[in-house]
């Protein structure tokens, strides 16, 4: 199954860093590759062009934006396999 996962977080905040640590968390577990970007990175910055990205840290799934700010570990797990599902159905 492919998916695209990303994070769009300032690495200035350590909220934004503790969020990162929780979605590579569920991503290791899960299988899938999680790639972060800064949001004065040239990446982080088309990302937030092309999305419209307003909130950090924005995690986006095959170029959609499916959760913003900081989840639990359970509440982030939930969401990726909503997100595994959608994939599996499509």
């Amino acid at each position: 199954m492919l998916m695209d996962i990303q994070l769009v977080l300032t690495r200035l905040s350590s909220r934004c860093q503790e969020t990162e640590t929780v979605w590579q968390s569920i991503c290791d577990e899960l299988g899938f590759s999680l790639h972060s970007f800064d949001i004065d990175s040239a990446v982080g910055q088309k990302l937030i062009d092309e999305l419209g990205i307003m909130t950090f840290p924005a995690l986006i799934v095959n170029n959609k934006v499916v959760a913003v700010g900081r989840p639990d570990k359970e509440a982030a797990l939930k969401i990726l396999q909503s997100q595994i599902e959608k994939v599996s159905e499509g």
